[in-house]
């Protein structure tokens, strides 16, 4: 019989209050067995190992695909782990979790065939499967394009009852179906068919920190379908501002009753057309936690030509991602979405169906994870859904652009935007820091920072991986309560530096690091040195180079940077 148990001390361990109600969170490094057998495991063509911390971010769940196939792992069923059936019906309610992807070096379509989905599952009371429902692509054959996600952990998410934000197909196979109030079994799924055919199978999937949760969203602005503005010049209607280009214009349109912005580029590059929101504050300094953005797109080509021109969203802050693209120069295939500065490029979809009629597209940017997610019509809007922020310490006014912006594309372009909605959550405290890299002169921008959140005992609260701007700051969100707390930043070759202040802080966190830590281990020792030595007189590309002995950022190792350890020789990171 399916057994309805208490809750196992894991699926009790809710990770803060970072949301507004946490359904599940199990951290994937380690097995439940309560005397039912295992519940999170490999179902087919895989194996599953939970493997131990090796980046003091905890364990986690190792997905290995055994030969070219589908592959099933990890499987988890929440009734073989005591845990209660979930409820998803909330549209707001989100799976996300961290995920790293390997593929061997003898995969003969590596990094083109890395496809992930999720299945969830509803069953009866001798559980049998009543039914399941699929979700797209969380990882998508091109993947090979986002160079820098490669073996390389990275925050991803999927909303589970929400069909413009996370497209899924359900699956009756018995009984009343599938059900979404009843969710006892979750999978995580896909294909490996360029996988090497003979052991040693090298392909695999890294998985930790799942987490199914409902959030309360606020709402920060909305047009409400432009009902309330009048149709013609949309300049200065509300918090709106307008300029143009050559023969570009742009307007309020009202279309038998249904309201738009209007933008049209004429046949002639430079040809433009932008709509500003001007925001009445830092959405980041205004405390929220998450902020989305959402509109209704509309594009048809040119009658004659075929051609689409350029159509660019962003907001008017540095860092990534914070701009992107829908159609670029005439090409037929689905939005960019965002620009994530790493690599990432369009997805091709010559079966494009969304012209001719308004399609959705969001985005939202999470400083407590600390990654941003991208849909068009609930599909990845990317290779991935998600990418990490990189230097976003402001997001304060967004644009529209349409552009002709290539003189071999001739045409002109009509694209209209409805129901643009900003929202946000609060909760927490938000925080920019400012990092001194001491003795450091090479580009600072995408630098990662190791960040502890720690009480006044010393325990860590929280650990968050966060991306560096080129002058050295990022902003993260920490789920503490106002009150002092410690703040402790340490980057490859620097000492970790830590710093007491009283949240809420409404100025830059200032960490000043020494340098010298080339082995990482928090100490400038002989250690270092050593390492130093070895690579002494070696640039990048060299055989004997090691990054963190150069310590300058210069690319190659010195007389400069054995002067920089000489220094700071004996000293210790807090």
């Amino acid at each position: 019989m399916k057994k309805k148990l208490i809750w196992s001390s894991l699926a009790m361990a809710l990770a803060g209050n970072a949301f507004s109600a946490t359904l599940l969170y199990l951290p994937l490094n380690a097995g439940i067995n309560i005397g039912n057998g295992e519940a999170i495991h490999a179902q087919l063509n895989a194996t599953l190992t939970f493997m131990p911390d090796e980046d003091g971010f905890g364990g986690f769940a190792r997905s290995r695909q055994l030969g070219a196939n589908w592959w099933y792992a990890p499987r988890i069923d929440l009734n073989m782990a005591g845990i209660p059936a979930l409820n998803i019906t909330d549209p707001t309610t989100v799976i996300d979790w961290d995920m790293r992807v390997w593929q061997d070096p003898t995969n003969t379509n590596r990094w083109k065939d890395a496809n992930v989905f999720i299945r969830v599952y509803s069953r009866d009371a001798i559980n049998v499967i009543k039914g399941y429902r699929d979700y797209s692509l969380n990882v998508g054959p091109d993947f090979s394009n986002a160079l820098k996600y490669q073996n390389a952990w990275f925050h991803n998410n999927m909303y589970l009852n929400d069909l413009l934000k996370g497209y899924y197909v359900d699956t009756n196979l018995s009984g009343d179906g599938f059900d979404p109030t009843d969710i006892d079994m979750i999978r995580f799924y896909g294909t490996d068919w360029s996988n090497p055919a003979d052991p040693p199978y090298e392909d695999y999937n890294d998985f930790r920190n799942l987490r199914i949760s409902t959030n309360t969203w606020q709402t920060i602005y909305d047009t409400n379908g432009f009902d309330g503005f009048s149709a013609g010049s949309l300049n200065g209607q509300g918090p709106w501002t307008t300029s143009t280009a050559g023969a570009g214009s742009v307007s309020l349109e009202d279309a038998s009753g249904n309201k738009s912005i209007r933008f049209d580029v004429g046949e002639t590059q430079g040809d433009q057309a932008y709509a500003t929101w001007n925001n009445v504050s830092d959405l980041i300094k205004a405390g929220y936690r998450t902020i989305r953005v959402s509109y209704d797109i509309y594009r048809n080509p040119h009658p004659e030509t075929g051609n689409l021109q350029n159509f660019w969203w962003y907001w008017y802050d540095s860092g990534f991602p914070t701009y992107g693209l829908s159609w670029d120069n005439g090409q037929d295939i689905r939005p960019f979405g965002f620009s994530d500065g790493l690599g990432g490029k369009a997805i091709k979809d010559s079966t494009y169906d969304g012209f001719d009629k308004f399609s959705h597209y969001y985005q939202e940017w999470d400083l407590y994870t600390l990654s941003s997610t991208a849909t068009f019509q609930g599909r990845a809007a990317n290779p991935l859904r998600t990418a990490p922020i990189r230097g976003i310490t402001g997001l304060t006014k967004w644009e529209f652009e349409a552009a002709h912006d290539s003189a071999s594309d001739t045409g002109s372009d009509v694209v209209r935007i409805d129901n643009f909605k900003v929202e946000g959550i609060k909760s927490g405290n938000n925080v920019v820091a400012q990092v001194n890299l001491g003795d450091y002169q090479g580009t600072i921008d995408g630098t990662p920072a190791d960040v502890e959140v720690r009480n006044g005992s010393g325990t860590v609260l929280e650990h968050k991986l966060a991306y560096m701007d080129n002058n050295g700051k990022f902003a993260f969100n920490m789920q503490q309560p106002n009150g002092p707390i410690t703040i402790a930043v340490k980057t490859a070759h620097h000492l970790r530096k830590a710093v007491t202040v009283t949240l809420p802080v409404t100025t830059d966190v200032v960490f000043n690091l020494v340098n010298g830590d080339v082995d990482g281990d928090n100490a400038v020792t002989i250690f270092d040195y050593v390492i130093l030595s070895d690579a002494f007189d070696s640039s990048t590309g060299d055989p004997a180079f090691v990054a963190n002995a150069d310590l300058d950022g210069d690319g190659t190792v010195t007389i400069f940077d054995y002067l920089i350890l000489s220094t700071n020789f004996d000293m210790f990171g807090d």
